[in-house]
């Protein structure tokens, strides 16, 4: 059962990266039944992030705050704190494009924090990205530009592509600064 829990936890994450969010929750929700019933909690606090991501590109905010704040539990109870500075990261990420700005950017930093102690460059290329975008609708371009120069050159450290979540988060901010 274990096994099945991880291949619906990978699925649930295909789906949502590839837009097929309906697949994605019925996956994710198959997971949740599976990882619950064997006890792996670390494998429940990822799908409870997809899950959160694909609620948050459907409009569900209630939802994705719902599987971040989960996932956020679970990081801290198992003591992962990657998977903790990811969970804190979408929080503030749903506070900024909420307009609590303040809220936003603590928590933003509380996860660039647990995601630079934990040598992930990937995640943290997305973080910056958010960090960037908290700094431009601050009306800060040049915090915002120091942000998504580190973002970039985090991106570029690790080998993703434009199509990658840190790629396009990227090229959002770009386009934002840019464009005015």
């Amino acid at each position: 059962r274990y096994t099945e829990g991880v291949l619906h936890s990978n699925l649930c994450n295909l789906h949502t990266d590839e837009g097929r969010y309906d697949a994605a929750r019925a996956c994710g929700e198959a997971a949740l039944v599976v990882t619950r019933a064997v006890g792996n909690r670390r494998i429940e606090g990822g799908v409870r992030s997809f899950l959160g991501s694909g609620a948050q590109m459907q409009g569900r905010l209630d939802d994705a705050h719902a599987h971040y704040t989960a996932s956020l539990v679970i990081a801290r109870e198992i003591g992962e704190p990657r998977d903790e500075g990811w969970a804190l990261g979408r929080l503030g990420l749903l506070r900024l494009r909420a307009g609590d700005f303040d809220e936003a950017e603590r928590l933003i930093t509380q996860g660039e924090k647990l995601l630079r102690d934990a040598g992930d460059p990937y995640d943290l290329a997305e973080i910056l990205a958010w960090r960037a975008e908290a700094a431009w609708r601050r009306g800060d371009i040049d915090r915002a530009r120091s942000a998504l120069a580190e973002c970039d050159a985090r991106i570029a450290e690790v080998g993703a592509g434009p199509l990658s979540e840190p790629g396009k988060a990227s090229a959002q901010v770009h386009a934002r600064i840019d464009g005015g």
